[in-house]
């Protein structure tokens, strides 16, 4: 986030932050889920107490259609508490819970990451980044917030078993008596723990995974302890969200009825009629809009458009609270994280990549090419130090046979000079026997040309009979 503080100040920037077109839509979408929720208990509830029809218009959605949205919440708000009623009561409430807790956890696990990314590196996430994260710790996100929610059901169950056996005829009374100081009231210490602490910290647990990338035990432990251990500056830090929150939304809800009211008294004028059934309502959303139940098929189509377009821009504030409240939770979270664990906002967890495996194998084929170059062109290399090596021993062999042959030449003259002179010392008579004696060489000559002249003097007489 730009012009970040690290400090208290950051809270005024969280409406700003939640004002993004993915939050809206994540929060909208949790909306939606919320409302089908609360819309589906609410009938079953008035199906199983034999109250509320939707034909008559007694029903929450009709209600909430109607503009009486005080009455449709105090419909709704028996569900919130598991104690109200009795095991019925109890088992519905437990799975309202549980579907809530999914809706909500599936949608608010992106909004944090998304607000942990901008908030702590000023960076512009897409929606698909926060999902891979989201994706990989979903049941972290799930189990964070039900973990308590699950042990708050279990004390409960215990202390109702506890009543359930009090209700044994004549021994009943005395178990019970007997459970009260060692089972119960420890047992309701610890629910009453959860529960506060649960409910106050509960904004913190998402976005202590999502900045962490910690496990469901952590999550919720991590929020318990920033409450525990820094609980002047949480409740300080969460009075000035609360503040903003409300301004702010109630801001948006003014808006979004104004352009209500402009849609729908523009086009009565025009339509010279209503467009829709209208009348006071109660609360902030004060027109009561209906579609017409007579005139034209047409108009009636019409109507029901009209209906759904302002049910759609309503939940657009409900989409915006619901990114608010986890949004500033978030920036919260990292100051508290930064007041008790002395980490630095910038720390935010980010998870490495694992490699596909097609790049796996393209990188082992480029590296075995590489291999496969290197050793063809080691190869020739070595080929090349062959060759010049066999060129040096054909030249160094044409050089020492012919020294050896040349010592053989030696070594033969001077052994048949040793057998003719009788044992010459062999060092020094080779190197004369190589030399011969010119005047031998002439009396050698000289002698060959005596016997020349004999031989022809004796052909001449050979040749004459009467000589």
């Amino acid at each position: 986030m730009k012009d970040r503080k690290g400090n208290w100040m950051d809270l005024f920037a969280s409406h700003a932050l939640a004002v993004d077109a993915k939050k809206i839509w994540l929060g909208f979408l949790a909306a939606l889920g919320t409302a089908a929720i609360f819309a589906l208990f609410c009938y079953v509830n008035e199906f199983i107490a034999g109250t509320g029809n939707m034909a008559e218009g007694d029903n929450v959605i009709v209600m909430l259609l109607g503009g009486r949205c005080a009455t449709g919440i105090g419909r709704m708000l028996p569900f919130f508490n598991p104690f109200a009623a009795g095991w019925l009561h109890f088992v519905l409430s437990a799975v309202f819970y549980l579907l809530l807790m999914g809706v909500w956890t599936f949608f608010a696990g992106p909004i944090t990451r998304l607000t942990a990314l901008q908030y702590a590196r000023d960076d512009i996430p897409t929606l698909n980044d926060a999902k891979k994260m989201v994706s990989k710790k979903r049941k972290a996100f799930f189990f964070a917030p039900v973990t308590p929610l699950l042990a708050v059901f279990l004390f409960a169950l215990c202390n109702q078993l506890a009543g359930l056996i009090g209700s044994i005829p004549l021994i009943g009374p005395w178990l019970l008596t007997v459970l009260l100081p060692i089972g119960i009231l420890p047992g309701t210490i610890v629910l009453t723990f959860i529960v506060v602490l649960g409910v106050l910290s509960f904004g913190l647990m998402l976005p202590s995974i999502s900045i962490g990338g910690k496990d469901a035990f952590e999550g919720w432990s991590s929020a318990y302890s920033y409450l525990l251990w820094g609980f002047n500056r949480f409740i300080s830090y969460t009075a000035l969200a609360a503040v903003i929150g409300i301004v702010s939304v109630l801001a948006a809800a003014g808006i979004s009825e104004l352009f209500v009211a402009l849609m729908h008294r523009t086009v009565s004028i025009g339509l010279a009629g209503e467009l829709m059934q209208t009348g006071p309502g109660e609360g902030v959303f004060r027109h009561s809009l209906l579609p017409v139940a007579s005139g034209p098929v047409g108009l009636r189509v019409a109507s029901w458009m009209m209906v759904i377009i302002v049910v759609l821009i309503r939940m657009l504030v409900a989409a915006y609270a619901f990114s608010y409240f986890f949004t500033a939770n978030t920036i919260i979270c990292f100051l508290m994280r930064k007041h008790v664990d002395k980490v630095d906002i910038d720390d935010v967890y980010y998870e490495e990549e694992p490699v596909e495996e097609e790049e796996v194998r393209d990188h082992s084929f480029a590296e075995s090419g590489k291999d496969a170059d290197a050793g063809e062109s080691g190869a020739e290399e070595i080929l090349e130090d062959d060759e010049d090596d066999g060129d040096d021993a054909q030249e160094e062999p044409a050089i020492s046979a012919g020294e050896e042959e040349e010592k053989e030449d030696l070594r033969a003259e001077s052994e048949a000079d040793d057998d003719a002179e009788g044992g010459d010392d062999i060092g020094s008579e080779p190197a004369r026997a190589t030399e011969p004696d010119p005047a031998a060489l002439e009396e050698e000559d000289a002698g060959e040309e005596a016997e020349g002249r004999t031989e022809d003097k004796n052909e001449g007489k050979g040749g004459n009979p009467d000589a």
